[in-house]
């Protein structure tokens, strides 16, 4: 097997860009492999960690100061935590 057909019998999520930028596929077979991304392998994984008005973790996160202007530190693991926790 090759890195193409490996690339290709991968997740949706890889897949349609390998079409886009190496098969170089038709824009029609492009968008219907990208919609898949929604609901199989991992962006149907990931969607399924919304909450019932599609946010992650009821909204809760906001870095510091983003609300009342810049930020000048933000810790990118600050929302990590409760997202992780429902992981499978």
């Amino acid at each position: 097997m090759n890195v193409l057909h490996w690339l290709l019998d991968a997740d949706p999520a890889i897949r349609w860009q390998v079409l886009r930028d190496f098969v170089h596929a038709p824009p029609e077979a492009v968008a219907a492999e990208r919609a898949r991304t929604a609901t199989e392998g991992w962006g149907a994984r990931l969607l399924a960690l919304q909450g019932g008005d599609r946010q992650w973790a009821g909204g809760a996160c906001f870095p510091a100061n983003t609300l009342n202007g810049p930020t000048t530190a933000v810790d990118p693991t600050a929302c990590q935590a409760p997202l992780l926790a429902r992981l499978p």
